[in-house]
């Protein structure tokens, strides 16, 4: 199983009120699963039944800051896909527009901030369920579902 991952989280003022939304598609092969990437031949696979929708939520989680609520979209979705799929028939891809928490993930960066390290471990935790994953940078244009999702909860409070 194929599945790739939009995720995103936001805050208005840092730290202040605060979402995540997240994006989970599924395809059948290695090959769709990276052209997914592009919002353009995302829309055009999923309207051609080539990529199906399986999640598309968010959360308001108060006040917090920009970068938790970032770990806090990746966190969420990730426990979705582990707690509703079988995860080590799994190949993920999680994509993000947060180069910091894609370095963070990857190793690249050491997690300093007490406050992200236990997000971190769940991720870290999560991911070893996976068949395979990997964790890629997206510019924000291409995470449009997902931050559309916390712009709207943003919106409404």
């Amino acid at each position: 199983m194929f599945i790739a991952l939009f995720a995103d989280g936001g805050s208005r003022g840092n730290p202040g009120p605060s979402a995540f939304g997240y994006l989970i598609v599924e395809t059948q092969n290695l090959s769709n699963l990276e052209k997914l990437s592009d919002i353009k031949v995302r829309t055009e696979m999923i309207e051609t039944g080539e990529a199906k929708i399986v999640s598309y939520k968010g959360k308001y989680i108060g006040d917090t800051t920009n970068n938790q609520a970032e770990w806090q979209g990746l966190v969420f979705a990730i426990q979705e896909i582990c707690d509703t799929l079988n995860s080590a028939e799994i190949n993920l891809v999680a994509y993000l527009d947060s180069e910091l928490v894609v370095k963070q993930v990857r190793g690249e960066y050491k997690v300093k901030n007490l406050d992200l390290k236990p997000w971190f471990l769940k991720v870290t935790d999560f991911l070893k369920e996976f068949k395979s994953y990997k964790i890629q940078h997206v510019y924000r244009e291409h995470n449009k579902e997902a931050d559309k999702m916390v712009n709207q909860i943003l919106d409404e409070m």
